[in-house]
């Protein structure tokens, strides 16, 4: 083959391979294929059922920012009757100073202690937008504050090889909308069943209890 035959074919070829690559023109059939689900995101806090997502979300994300986000300033949390009948906390309810502290180690993924929660799960389960509205509260007359309980597991497991499981369980949550910003937030949380303890065979010790009884361990 003679050197112009060379060129002419080498030239021939690139242009080949360059059309193949590129085509002549954007395919406008063509899309993208994406890898996996998004990432989620926490939401405005301009819905009542915001509240929910937000607390799963924050819960499984170690997000104390966004969960602080979700606490009215007169929050109340009422730990279960049985859990406190047993002697496992030490006050039938506390107010959002407390829940703050408890859940902030809860997140802490450097908590200097045996109980530094190494992993948590949790999901619930609620219809959406299916609130009911409560009578007018005496502090704040003119708003109508709305309730749904809702189902939850909650699984964490800590440093010292416990596994804590909050399964099938109910929580009451009130919510109220904030007057100065607009944005919908938790005023009583109730968690309503009691809880019993046990082991189960293996490595790990399970302890099977409330979610308030989690949150207990770290006042």
């Amino acid at each position: 083959m003679n050197p112009k035959s060379a060129i002419s074919t080498l030239v021939f070829c690139v242009t080949a391979v360059v059309i193949l690559a590129f085509g002549c023109g954007e395919d406008p059939a063509y899309k993208p294929q994406p890898f996996g689900d998004p990432p989620l995101s926490f939401k405005n806090l301009q819905n009542k059922d915001d509240i929910l997502f937000n607390l799963e979300l924050a819960y499984n994300k170690r997000d104390f920012e966004e969960f602080e986000k979700l606490l009215d300033d007169d929050f109340v949390f009422i730990l279960s009757e049985s859990d406190y009948n047993s002697g496992e906390v030490d006050a039938p309810q506390w107010d959002r100073v407390r829940e703050l502290s408890v859940n902030q180690q809860i997140f802490d993924p450097n908590l200097d202690s045996g109980l530094r929660v190494i992993s948590i799960d949790l999901s619930l389960d609620y219809s959406a937008g299916n609130w009911t509205p409560l009578p007018p509260d005496t502090n704040h007359p003119t708003e109508t504050w709305y309730t749904q309980t809702v189902g939850y597991d909650l699984i964490t497991k800590t440093a010292d090889d416990w596994e804590h499981r909050a399964l099938d369980l109910n929580a009451q949550l009130t919510v109220r909308k904030n007057d100065s910003t607009g944005l919908w937030q938790i005023v009583l949380w109730r968690d309503d069943v009691g809880s019993q303890m046990g082991l189960s065979p293996g490595r790990i010790a399970v302890e099977s209890t409330t979610w308030g009884g989690i949150k207990a361990q770290y006042e």
